[in-house]
């Protein structure tokens, strides 16, 4: 599963250098271009004809199309979430995106669960359910985003977008829509500066050259990508069943404890679903990333002091710990943040080029996980996570009630109000 994820993020890195080009066409027209690369490629994948290598071709290219589409959601969504979020609740409504895409990974776990006897087993069942359920799991992002072009064909662009194409009446409306009475006035101030600098035409190169504070910006938002998932989470999320194996667990009980991994995970970014707008970006990073480190260091340091002795127990206990306080901050913050630090424009370049950040760490992280200890697995994570805690304290400002137009980073936004 891990190779498979190794794969999929070198995809995801094109779909979110994609989205800096078509972002500027509207946050919606990119939203369904999301759904334009995962229907086709999950067709393809779903359809292949088995037992021939040209099923196999089918199956990559098809992987490949999707792949795209995955890199565009991690881009796509926290961007048009954010600029239609009043300011008081966006890392509620940020973190309740999470929490969906947090469920449809456990969803998916589940129905892979219901095949327990895979093909080559010597108890594997030939039945025609048990040979192509497969085929339903992978047609399913079809129907999922079939529905979802049908609920985008009623969705309002973001008042951005809609200034730009010159509809002024219709961005003070949608601005009136999400922002309290108080803040209409400020924030379409903001909106209307985003345009008129948008239209300078100045590239995202240019605009570095001539103010650092896109290059201290993007630097930022790029390291708390990175550092997100060289910390480890996604990699022990994708590879836990392999680790829990090596713990000392049966093949099968590893299965289940993954799904109840899962399990937790989606509980506790329900959790930090409560705090994000009243405890701040800054500080709930800082008490997630300090307790992967505390975490990890439990699960790595039992190997170091009886490294012949049964750690099973005390691997799984680090195991579902550093998954919890993961979900509580780490998972869902980044992508948001990252939507929150940019000006507009420069976010589809900013957003994306963090985006590629984020999946390059699930590459290296992966790579590791398969082919380390678990010794060496919690040890390099424990250092990370303190590393990140370290870089977080120092370099990450606090976004938190301040306007999505503006960034803590710019010194021209503090002036508008923007943060």
């Amino acid at each position: 599963m891990g190779k498979r994820v190794n794969d999929s993020s070198k995809r995801a890195i094109l779909g979110c250098q994609l989205t800096r080009i078509f972002s500027e066409y509207g946050r919606v027209v990119l939203l369904k271009l999301i759904a334009g690369f995962i229907i086709p490629g999950s067709l393809l994948s779903a359809l292949a004809p088995t037992g021939l290598t040209g099923g196999w071709v089918q199956i990559a290219v098809g992987r490949f199309v999707a792949g795209i589409g995955m890199g565009c959601v991690c881009v796509g969504c926290p961007m048009y979430i954010g600029e239609m979020s009043p300011n008081s609740i966006r890392g509620k409504l940020q973190t309740i995106s999470w929490v969906m895409q947090s469920s449809g990974s456990w969803f998916a776990v589940t129905l892979g669960l219901m095949v327990q006897n895979p093909p080559g087993s010597s108890d594997y069942n030939f039945a025609w359910f048990t040979q192509n359920w497969w085929r339903f799991v992978v047609f399913l992002p079809v129907v999922i985003s079939l529905i979802a072009l049908i609920m985008l064909s009623d969705v309002a662009e973001t008042p951005y977008i809609l200034l730009k194409r010159g509809s002024r009446e219709a961005a003070i409306a949608a601005c009136e829509d999400i922002h309290v009475e108080e803040d209409v006035e400020k924030e379409f101030e903001a909106v209307v500066h985003s345009v008129e600098i948008s239209r300078n035409k100045k590239k995202p190169l240019e605009l570095m050259r001539k103010n650092r504070e896109y290059v201290h910006t993007l630097l930022v938002g790029a390291c708390l990508g990175f550092l997100q998932n060289l910390s480890g989470a996604r990699s022990l999320l994708t590879s836990s069943s392999r680790i829990i194996v090596q713990a000392g667990f049966s093949a099968r009980s590893a299965n289940f404890l993954t799904f109840a991994l899962l399990g937790v995970n989606v509980l506790a970014t329900v959790a930090a679903t409560f705090i994000m707008d009243s405890w701040g970006r800054r500080k709930v990073l800082i008490i997630s990333f300090t307790g992967q480190a505390l975490t990890a260091i439990i699960g790595a340091v039992p190997f170091y002091v009886s490294p012949d002795a049964d750690n099973a127990v005390t691997t799984l206990v680090s195991l579902f710990a550093f998954l919890a306080t993961y979900a509580f901050g780490v998972g869902p913050i980044p992508c948001m943040y990252l939507g929150e630090i940019f000006p507009l424009d420069f976010k589809g370049f900013g957003m994306s080029m963090g985006a590629s950040a984020n999946w390059t760490g699930i590459s290296i992280t992966t790579f590791i996980v398969l082919s380390s200890s678990n010794t060496v697995i919690f040890s390099m994570f424990a250092i990370v996570s303190v590393i990140a805690a370290i870089f977080t304290a120092v370099f990450v400002r606090e976004t938190k009630g301040k306007s999505v137009m503006g960034s803590p980073y710019f010194t021209e936004a503090k002036e508008m109000g923007g943060g």
